[in-house]
């Protein structure tokens, strides 16, 4: 289980702060629901909850220990522009292989084209990519997935499509996703259990 318990924070000592006092559980198969208009911090709570920004007060754990410091994460975060998550120099199949090696099912399963692995991030378009960037975060030591308006800038069909895929694998593998989205229709259409952020508060 992933547990966030009371956590703030500020950009500077002096300033506002951007969460305050926030907490939160998600069990393994659990889909979690933040919704919440833009600059009420959800993308820094994905920030922290992912092990990349470490809070003022309060602290993240997984099964009751702190996230690892180094290797693989067993908590990896899908951001919206997937461009600013992978090596513009490397080439798709080295991005796939660089926590594991994607079974033929998985890649089937979110569209990844056999040419693809030959082509540089640049290539692709953003949809094509941000399915790399979540093929790649389905490595077999994650646990919990982040997704942080993962699908914001697909269509309706393309949307449906990747979480539906993304749900079949999180029942099959019993991973926490929490789902971080201003939609709420979207929320609701995966069944999440709805949490709302506002202010730096989440109820």
């Amino acid at each position: 289980m992933l547990e966030a318990r009371s956590i703030d924070f500020a950009w500077s000592a002096s300033g506002p702060k951007v969460l305050d006092d926030v907490s939160l559980t998600a069990a393994p198969g659990e889909v979690l629901g933040i919704r919440g208009p833009s600059g009420t911090g959800k993308t820094t709570l994905a920030r922290i909850l992912g092990g990349f920004l470490r809070p003022i007060r309060g602290e993240v754990r997984l099964d009751g220990a702190p996230l690892p410091a180094t290797g693989v994460s067993p908590v990896q975060v899908l951001f919206q522009h997937a461009e600013t998550a992978v090596n513009p120099r490397w080439k798709v199949g080295r991005i796939l292989a660089e926590g594991w090696r994607p079974d033929d099912a998985t890649l089937q399963r979110f569209g990844i084209e056999p040419d693809w692995h030959g082509r540089y991030p640049h290539e692709l378009s953003g949809g094509e990519l941000q399915r790399v960037a979540i093929v790649r975060a389905l490595g077999p030591a994650t646990r919990v997935l982040i997704a942080d308006e993962m699908t914001a800038m697909h269509d309706a069909i393309s949307q449906a499509r990747l979480w539906h895929a993304m749900l079949e694998v999180i029942r099959a593998r019993k991973l926490a996703i929490i789902a971080i989205s201003h939609d709420a229709a979207l929320l609701h259409a995966i069944d999440a259990r709805i949490m709302t952020l506002n202010k730096g508060c989440l109820k």
